[in-house]
C-alpha cells in the first residue's frame, strides 16, 4: 500500500510535489522564523523523562537494593530506546543553531495550502504583500514543518521517512496547524508501526483539544493501550519496558480490566517500584503516591494481608497516608457506596478478592463472601481455569477456596477449601455454605458439615450439594436465578469445631 492510498478518498487530490518550493509554480515567499536562543536544549515538550542519575539515587531514600538494581536495567535499556528511536530529520540542513534567530525563505502557492488547512487560508487572506511570515519554535518543529509542506504539496512522504519522532513531531505539528489529511496519515501510520520503542512516544503525545484530530489520535492511544495491556499478559513479571512506561502510560495501562494478574497487591507493588525508579527522592515520590496511588491502584481490592502490612509499614509511605490508605480501603469493604464503583471493579485476577469477617468467640471462625461473575464459571467450563480466591484466615491458619473441574463429577463445578502451606496444628472445621438468586432476597443455605485438615492433607471438597449442574448454571435464560446482573454471590460460615492431636483422616 503506498501513502496516498492510506488516506482516505476524500484527502486524495492531484500531486503537486514537483511544485513544492519552485519559485515557477509559487505565487508567496513563506518567510519562517526560528527563535532557539542560546544554550536552549533541541528538546520537545513530549520526549521521554530520563531515567534518574545514579547521583539522584544516592541521594534519595528508602530505596532497596532491588529496586538500585532494577533501575541499572532500565537505564540501559532506556538508552538503547532513546538511540533506536531517532531517526534522521529530514529537511533541517546544515545551520547551526547557536544563539539568536534563523530565518528560513520557501517558495509556495497558497491555494495549494488553503486548499488542505484551514489555518493557512486564513493566514493567506491577512496577506497584503507577495511574502508572509510564520513564526516557528525550534530546529525539530521547523524539519516537521517542512515535511508537512512536503506532504500538503504532494499527499505523501519520501520513503527514508519515518522514525518514531519524526512522526510524532509530524503530528503535532499538523495538528497546530489544522492539516486534518496529515493528521490521519500519522495516526494510521504510527498504529501500523507500533513497538516497545514506539510506544512510549505515543503515550506521550499532548492532549490535542480542537476537533481536528481528536477520533484519530484516540485511536492510536487505544491501540498503544491495547499493546500494552498483550505485552504486560504475556508476560510473567514487569520488565524494563513496563518500567520505562510514562505516567500517561501507566494511567492508561493500569485502567483496563483486563489486565491479567495474581492479585491487587501486585499492581500495588508495581506503582511503587515505578514511583521509586522516576521518582527517586523520597519527598517528591510521597508526593506522587499521595496524588496518584488511589487512582492508579484499586486499593478495595487489595488483599487484608497486604493492607496490614501496609498499615505496620511497608517502607514506602509516610505514616498518615498508610492509615488513610488502610481506613479507606477497610471502609469500602463494608460500604459499597457508588463513589468507589470505578475503584473496585476487578481485573482479569489470577487470586480472585474476598471479603471476610474473623471473629474468636465462642470459637475462632470466619465468614467468607464471594462474588464471581459468570463469564468466570464459562472460562472453567469451557477451559478448565480454576477460579481461586486470595487467602483468608480460619483461626490460625490460611486458606482459600477453590472451584474446578473434576474428573469424577463432571456435571457441576467443584469447592474445595486449600490450605496455604503446611498445617501447624490439625483441626476440625464445620462450614455452612449459602447462595443468593433472584428468588431470594437474602442468602440460602445448605447442611451444616465439617471437614477434617491434618498435615498431609489436600483440598477438601466442600460444594457437592451448593452448586447446580452446569446445563442449568450457565443457561443464558432471562430466568436463570443463579446470577444477579451477571455475579454469583456465595457466602461460607466457617467454624474450627475443635483440635486434633493426632487425627488420622480426612473427611466431609
Amino acid at each position: 500500500m503506498t501513502d496516498r492510498e492510506m488516506l482516505p478518498v476524500e484527502d486524495i487530490g492531484p500531486n503537486f510535489e514537483f511544485a513544492f518550493d519552485n519559485p515557477s509554480f509559487s505565487n508567496t515567499r513563506l518567510i519562517i522564523r526560528v527563535v532557539l536562543p542560546a544554550g536552549l536544549p533541541l528538546k520537545s515538550e513530549y520526549e521521554l523523562t530520563p531515567v534518574p542519575s545514579e547521583t539522584d539515587f544516592q541521594e534519595s531514600a528508602g530505596m532497596s537494593p532491588a529496586v538500585c538494581k532494577l533501575r541499572q536495567s532500565l537505564s540501559s535499556f532506556f538508552s538503547q530506546q532513546m538511540s533506536s528511536s531517532s531517526g534522521t530529520l529530514l529537511a533541517q540542513g546544515d545551520d547551526e543553531y547557536s544563539a539568536g534567530d534563523k530565518v528560513r525563505t520557501i517558495h509556495i502557492n497558497s491555494a495549494i495550502l488553503a486548499s488542505k488547512s484551514p489555518f493557512f487560508l486564513d493566514l493567506f487572506s491577512k496577506q497584503t504583500g507577495d511574502e508572509v511570515a510564520l513564526d516557528m519554535i525550534n530546529a525539530r518543529e521547523e524539519a516537521a514543518f517542512i515535511n508537512l509542506l512536503r506532504f500538503m504539496y504532494g499527499m505523501t512522504l519520501p520513503k527514508n521517512m519515518m522514525s518514531t519522532r519524526d512522526f510524532t513531531d509530524l503530528l503535532i505539528v499538523s495538528q497546530k496547524l489544522q492539516v486534518s489529511s496529515c493528521v490521519k496519515y500519522c495516526c494510521e501510520s504510527m498504529r501500523k508501526s507500533i513497538s516497545l520503542q514506539s510506544a512510549p512516544f505515543y503515550f506521550c503525545l499532548p492532549s490535542i483539544t480542537s476537533l481536528e484530530g481528536v477520533e484519530e489520535v484516540q485511536q492510536l492511544i487505544n491501540e498503544c493501550k491495547r499493546y500494552a495491556i498483550h505485552f504486560w499478559n504475556k508476560i510473567k513479571d514487569p520488565i524494563a519496558w513496563l518500567y520505562s512506561l510514562p505516567l500517561k502510560g501507566i494511567e492508561a495501562l493500569l485502567s483496563s480490566d483486563d489486565l491479567q494478574v495474581q492479585s491487587e497487591d501486585y499492581i500495588y507493588d508495581f506503582v511503587c517500584t515505578w514511583a521509586c525508579l522516576h521518582y527517586p527522592k523520597l519527598e517528591e515520590r510521597q508526593q506522587f503516591l499521595r496524588s496518584r496511588l488511589d487512582t492508579l491502584v484499586r486499593l478495595p481490592n487489595l488483599s487484608s494481608w497486604k493492607l496490614k502490612q501496609i498499615l505496620i509499614s511497608d517502607g514506602i509511605l509516610d505514616s498518615d497516608h498508610r492509615k488513610d490508605l488502610a481506613l479507606n480501603s477497610l471502609f469500602h469493604k463494608v460500604d459499597d457506596q457508588e463513589y468507589y464503583r470505578d475503584r473496585v471493579r476487578q481485573r482479569d485476577y489470577l487470586l480472585h478478592p474476598v471479603k471476610f469477617l474473623l471473629f474468636d468467640s465462642p470459637t475462632p471462625g470466619c465468614v467468607v463472601y464471594l462474588d464471581l461473575k459468570k463469564e468466570q464459571f464459562a472460562r472453567l467450563y469451557s477451559e478448565g481455569r480454576d477460579i481461586i480466591t486470595q487467602p483468608f484466615s480460619i483461626g490460625e491458619e490460611r486458606y482459600r477456596l477453590r472451584f474446578m473441574k473434576h474428573k469424577d463429577f463432571v456435571d457441576k463445578a467443584l469447592v474445595s477449601l486449600v490450605k496455604v502451606g503446611d498445617v501447624a496444628k490439625p483441626c476440625t472445621i464445620n462450614f455452612l455454605m449459602a447462595t443468593r438468586t433472584r428468588n431470594a432476597e437474602d442468602y440460602v443455605s445448605g447442611p451444616s458439615r465439617s471437614c477434617t485438615f491434618c498435615t498431609a492433607t489436600g483440598p477438601v471438597y466442600l460444594g457437592l450439594t451448593v452448586m447446580p449442574p452446569w446445563s442449568n448454571f450457565l443457561s443464558d435464560d432471562e430466568g436463570n436465578p443463579f446470577f444477579i446482573e451477571g455475579i454469583f454471590h456465595l457466602r461460607v460460615h466457617f467454624l474450627v469445631s475443635k483440635l486434633d492431636a493426632t487425627p488420622s483422616s480426612v473427611g466431609n
